[in-house]
């Protein structure tokens, strides 16, 4: 079942094997585990990993929050995130109707579903989430991680998952994580136990104790 749905979300996600089998695993766990919150994920690209959290998640009783700009990436800062990033800003561009029809793929209620539209900066602290149960950033940049930490990381229920899908790719994104934490982190867990997939790319995973 589960690998005929990540079949299914493939076209609406860049997300590798490894992560897609952790992220249907951990809204598994999440639910057995009656942890209460919604799903949440920042950086959205065309919807496929939000697609996957409501296709895992079988009660369809938890709210869907997607913030995205639907413009492509934000310029990055030359100092924190590097060269790299900065030729690669406006890059990885969707619409909000690829978002909308991902989640149309999944068949998770509209009613459920929150489009964020917009830069994070603007989006982000006004937002209305409530609890959190599963936080999925995948914001690259330094100044985007950084603002979703500040402003939705404490609404994290304890035993819930803090996905950071670049942080041992992007510089800024990594000095963003280390630099709210500091000697504070979150408990960091091996999500190689659900990996069959042959790739070696794995977002970092924290759990809120």
């Amino acid at each position: 079942m589960m690998n005929k749905y990540i079949d299914l979300v493939r076209p609406y996600t860049m997300v590798g094997g490894s992560g897609l089998v952790a992220l249907w695993n951990q809204v598994k766990i999440l639910d057995d585990n009656e942890i209460p919150g919604s799903l949440v994920e920042c950086g959205v690209w065309k919807g496929g990993c939000a697609a996957l959290m409501g296709l895992s998640h079988e009660k369809k009783t938890r709210t869907i929050h997607l913030f995205d700009s639907f413009e492509g990436l934000p310029l990055a800062d030359l100092e924190k995130d590097g060269e790299q990033a900065v030729r690669e800003s406006g890059t990885c561009r969707a619409t909000i109707d690829d978002a909308k029809e991902a989640m149309k793929v999944a068949g998770y209620p509209d009613s459920l579903i929150c489009y964020h539209a917009g830069w994070f900066k603007d989006t982000v602290p006004i937002a209305e989430t409530g609890p959190i149960a599963l936080l999925r950033l995948d914001g690259d940049w330094y100044d985007s991680t950084l603002i979703c930490l500040q402003h939705l990381y404490p609404l994290l229920s304890v035993g819930g998952f803090l996905v950071i899908d670049d942080y041992d790719h992007w510089p800024g994104c990594r000095r963003a994580v280390d630099e709210y934490f500091g000697s504070d982190f979150p408990r960091m867990i091996n999500c190689s136990q659900w990996h069959h997939t042959g790739d070696n790319y794995q977002p970092k995973t924290f759990v809120k104790d």
